[in-house]
């Protein structure tokens, strides 16, 4: 097993962790913003997806072509990561 191998295993292990733990907090949250945790478990599930794609897909196709699927990707996760800090920012004013 190649570090790639590892790297991909637990990529999708933090993926599936994320979404699972983000659809509970959602379920359980009464806050109005409550919306970025299923932001938050998309991204998770998005993520894993990527990498199982590329688990199994890794001897059929060039690596560059995952640059199609990791730049949107990055930009989601950013798009979350700036929503919540706006949220943050203005609740604390």
């Amino acid at each position: 097993m190649m570090i790639q191998d590892l790297l991909i295993i637990v990529n999708v292990a933090i993926g599936l962790l994320l979404a699972i733990l983000e659809i509970k907090c959602w379920r359980t949250s009464c806050d109005p913003v409550r919306w970025t945790r299923l932001f938050y478990a998309v991204i998770g599930l998005y993520w894993a997806g990527l990498y199982l794609f590329m688990w199994f897909s890794r001897d059929r196709f060039d690596p560059t072509v995952f640059q199609v699927f990791v730049r949107p990707g990055i930009t989601i996760t950013l798009a979350a990561m700036a929503s919540w800090s706006i949220i943050q920012a203005r609740k604390h004013g």
